[in-house]
């Protein structure tokens, strides 16, 4: 039997597929069940829809556009886990009085992020950083998809609330303010920068990803200094503060995602470097804030 033509044929092909989805999805499944509970609200309901958002623009991009789904996971894997498990911490540190107890259960979270990674990762090794696009979307798949985007992100932060829900959680003027000024040094910057206006966007919007998780980081000195006083008043405030601030700015990189495809841009070969960067900056955060106790800690 001839190895090379089992690989190019679609039915092994598929059943293939569906073995690697069977295997990831027992693994992600059985080794969350350890760690975090399918039965919380702020858990399943951002992972529910982070999956769906990821599942559909795969699917439509993949039929309508003819683009390879491997391409399509590769570059929207990682950052919608971001979003979504901002969203989760969000909720998380909203439903607890001054934020101390959220502490304790915030790495269960970052699973949704796992979710996305993993998607990111197999889109790699399948290739997907190599199977660029041929054909653009068109101006209303481009409308439709941020509309999902939006629908699915405040969808998953509504029924993560449960019986306490209060959209304007997720709105703090200080972070829209943040975020404007980081846009419009985004925009500076690749208005200065030798070459191609839309090309330089692309490294410009991982600088502010990157200004904005240091932010982040450093509110997250400001929480840390008064606790060791025993003052507790700002943990859930400005934990809140940074967890929107990372929310808010991922959101531009998602949209310049669906932007270049509707353009069709040349360098989407850079975009798995922008990515690495994206994460390395958020896991860099996440580890600092979350990151639980060595064992010699606990001696």
């Amino acid at each position: 039997m001839n190895l090379t033509h089992l690989r190019t044929s679609p039915g092994p092909r598929r059943l293939v597929y569906l073995a690697l989805l069977i295997c990831v999805s027992t693994i992600f499944i059985g080794g969350a069940s350890y760690i975090a509970d399918f039965r919380d609200p702020k858990f399943i309901w951002p992972l529910f829809f982070e999956a769906l958002f990821l599942i559909t623009v795969t699917v439509s991009f993949s039929s309508f556009y003819k683009m390879d789904f491997a391409f399509l996971l590769f570059i929207f894997g990682a950052p919608t886990g971001i979003l979504f498990t901002q969203v989760g911490l969000l909720v998380h540190i909203s439903s607890l009085g001054d934020g101390r107890d959220a502490l304790a259960s915030m790495n269960d979270l970052l699973l949704i992020f796992c979710l996305g990674g993993i998607c990111s990762g197999f889109g790699f090794f399948l290739g997907g950083n190599k199977k660029l696009p041929d054909e653009r979307i068109s101006l209303t798949g481009f409308c439709l998809t941020i509309g999902l985007l939006l629908l699915c992100s405040l969808t998953a932060a509504f029924l993560a609330q449960g019986e306490n829900v209060n959209l304007g959680n997720f709105v703090d003027l200080f972070s829209i303010i943040f975020l404007i000024l980081l846009m419009l040094m985004v925009a500076g910057l690749s208005f200065l920068k030798p070459g191609d206006f839309a090309t330089n966007i692309a490294s410009s919007i991982v600088f502010a990803f990157f200004l904005a998780t240091g932010f982040a980081t450093l509110v997250w000195y400001e929480v840390f200094l008064p606790s060791l006083l025993g003052d507790y008043s700002s943990v859930g405030p400005l934990l809140a503060l940074a967890v929107l601030s990372i929310a808010y700015a991922i959101i531009p990189y998602i949209l310049y995602l669906l932007f270049l495809l509707y353009r069709q841009e040349d360098f989407y070969d850079k975009l798995g470097t922008a990515n690495w960067h994206i994460i390395e900056a958020y896991l860099f955060w996440f580890l600092i804030c979350y990151g639980p106790a060595a064992l010699v800690d606990l001696t």
